[in-house]
């Protein structure tokens, strides 16, 4: 069982700059309830994580997390009840808008920062495989393209913080997302 802990910059850890290799069918249900335990447990400590990669429970696999709180959230629905919760595996960018939207951002591996320009496509098409190998693509923008993109930069090796122009410590009571 991976560890319900999210890895962190400070835990000097290589997962958070590896690129994730692609897993196979029989692979994927592993990590849902790994997954969505470790993003219950970041959750009841720092309220406003969105959504969680495998790399940030110390997995270098392509696989990340959304739960329906998050669709709800881009959205603008208080009824979460009408969406369910997505795996994205082996996910891919297959298009995106030309016009780059700076806006906030913080992780649950970059602890006690932000930022309030990270640079990202202002619209997206995502390919990946759902939690039952079946190929699927969404089209997303604003909040949700932006919650997409982050987590697809965290099975490339990539942080925010390697985008944003200007990172901000913030105090413990206004942890990022």
């Amino acid at each position: 069982m991976i560890d319900s802990k999210i890895v962190t910059i400070d835990d000097n850890a290589k997962v958070l700059r590896n690129l994730a290799r692609q897993i196979k069918k029989s692979e994927f249900k592993k990590y849902i309830p790994e997954l969505k335990e470790a993003l219950a447990v970041a959750l009841s400590k720092e309220k406003h994580g969105v959504a969680i990669a495998a790399p940030q429970i110390g997995e270098s696999v392509d696989v990340f997390f959304i739960p329906a709180s998050t669709f709800a959230i881009s959205k603008n629905d208080e009824n979460e009840d009408k969406y369910k919760d997505e795996l994205f595996v082996n996910p891919r960018i297959i298009k995106h808008s030309k016009k780059i939207i700076m806006s906030d951002e913080g992780c649950l591996s970059v602890p006690f920062k932000y930022s309030h320009s990270v640079p990202r496509f202002e619209k997206i098409s995502m390919q990946y495989l759902d939690e039952n190998g079946e190929k699927k693509t969404i089209n997303a923008s604003g909040f949700l393209a932006r919650v997409l993109q982050h987590e697809y930069d965290h099975l490339q090796g990539i942080l925010y913080i390697d985008k944003a122009h200007e990172i901000i410590d913030v105090d413990e009571s206004l942890k990022p997302i």
